[in-house]
């Protein structure tokens, strides 16, 4: 006879091994969360790196502008210019009658060298202002400080220049011109020719 060995096999029970799954599956589910989790935070970090750079930029431009509205302030304005060109213009119209234009108006910077190249401006004070009337053809230099006229003269322009070299004591326009731009004694405050 032939002897058998039964030997008791242990059987699972299908809702262990359900439960078993379950729990498996439940695992992976969990990763998978984390997994999104760090996926949608990822997500988040990006638009807020983004919105940080915009808000930065606003910044930077807002500190720009705000320092050119500062520079600019800073300048003279045109119509600040017209007020203090009326006030002076009333302070000189005391002492004369002004031709009726708008006057090409700078401020001497440099007095000593200008009464050595013209005597013209003998008797001038650097901070004195010098009144150009082109269409009068009248020029004449003003002491705020003082409140007196310090000489008013004709001037010619360019093609009268030849003509007029005898007279020493006019200033001529070019001649102006020229101390202007060169030596920097005059200072242009306004340039109202039209």
């Amino acid at each position: 006879m032939k002897q058998s060995i039964i030997m008791p096999i242990k059987k699972k029970n299908i809702r262990d091994f359900e439960v078993e799954e379950n729990n498996f599956s439940a695992d992976q589910s969990n990763n998978k969360t984390q997994n999104k989790s760090g996926l949608s935070g990822s997500l988040l970090i990006l638009p807020m790196l983004v919105a940080i750079i915009i808000a930065g930029w606003f910044g930077y431009d807002w500190y720009r502008s705000e320092r050119e509205v500062e520079r600019l302030s800073q300048k003279p304005t045109a119509e600040k210019m017209s007020a203090d060109t009326a006030v002076l213009l009333g302070k000189i119209k005391k002492h004369m009658f002004l031709p009726e234009e708008d006057p090409t108006i700078a401020t001497i910077t440099d007095a000593e060298n200008l009464i050595q190249q013209q005597p013209f401006y003998a008797g001038a004070q650097n901070g004195d202002k010098l009144l150009i009337f082109p269409n009068a053809k009248k020029a004449i230099i003003y002491s705020e400080a003082r409140d007196k006229l310090i000489n008013v003269g004709p001037i010619y322009f360019n093609a009268n220049k030849a003509a007029d070299e005898s007279e020493a004591t006019t200033a001529t326009a070019s001649e102006a011109t020229d101390t202007e731009a060169g030596s920097s004694s005059v200072t242009n405050q306004t340039d109202n020719e039209e």
